[in-house]
């Protein structure tokens, strides 16, 4: 089951609505989880979750998405009990009380009948990067896109918590190599300040083309609307790689 909680918090001139308030919330969920299940997330090369920070009629807006069972019952649902009433930013001496919660979920066969079995998909896709976004390879960041790199990135963590819907071989990522491309972007270079470290990252727009056969186009539509949920490139847990879909066009046959 992939779930999402969409805090609101009243408005404080004190606090200044920008992504790096990601880091400062990723503490606030860590103190309000078990302790057992807050070190295992430590552990966990991949998180099973994303949170980043927007702003919304000059409120400040948590959204946390988990991407399996285990994670929306020790994450989604703590956060979601009235007892979570406000949030405090020990750096800024400020604590902001909370003003609504919206929650949704979707499971994975839903979201694998709606866009795999279905065929609810498109030959191109626009995202819109919403926080800092970047990529590691070979060590070093990687601050332009390529499609290969947001597509393999969504089917890493799809295969890591979709349980027995595994989907990426190394035939997959070849074929995505083979068949996607970027064609349109609007991006720019920005950094993202985590704990005294400047992440070199981007944001902006980015038109993907899908090429290919009709079952590999809808998979791939598939992964993109996944990825609303738990983003791509690194430290999406710490407020990196969030993005949203903005257009999609062109009919498969």
């Amino acid at each position: 089951m992939i779930a999402s909680l969409k805090i609101k918090f009243e408005y404080n001139e004190d606090i200044k609505i920008n992504n790096n308030l990601a880091s400062a919330f990723h503490g606030i969920l860590m103190e309000n989880i078990d302790t057992n299940y807050a070190e295992y997330l430590h552990r966990s090369m991949v998180h099973p979750y994303s949170q980043f920070i927007t702003g919304e009629d000059n409120c400040v807006v948590w959204n946390i998405n988990t991407l399996d069972t285990d994670a929306a019952e020790k994450i989604i649902k703590k956060l979601e009990n009235d007892s979570f009433d406000r949030a405090d930013i020990k750096s800024k001496n400020v604590s902001l009380s909370v003003i609504s919660k919206e929650c949704d979920q979707i499971s994975y066969d839903d979201l694998m009948r709606e866009y795999y079995l279905d065929g609810k998909s498109s030959r191109y896709v626009s995202i819109r990067f919403i926080t800092p976004t970047s990529f590691k390879s070979n060590g070093k960041y990687v601050i332009f896109p390529t499609s290969k790199l947001i597509l393999n990135s969504l089917a890493r963590r799809y295969d890591t918590f979709s349980g027995d819907t595994g989907i990426t071989d190394v035939s997959l990522s070849e074929y995505i190599e083979e068949h996607t491309d970027i064609v349109e972007y609007n991006l720019k270079s920005v950094k993202y300040s985590l704990e005294g470290i400047t992440i070199p990252a981007f944001i902006g727009t980015a038109k993907i083309k899908l090429a290919g056969n009709r079952e590999f186009i809808c998979l791939m539509n598939m992964l993109i609307k996944y990825g609303e949920y738990c983003g791509t490139g690194i430290k999406t847990s710490l407020g990196m790689g969030a993005y949203k879909i903005i257009y999609t066009g062109g009919a498969i046959e």
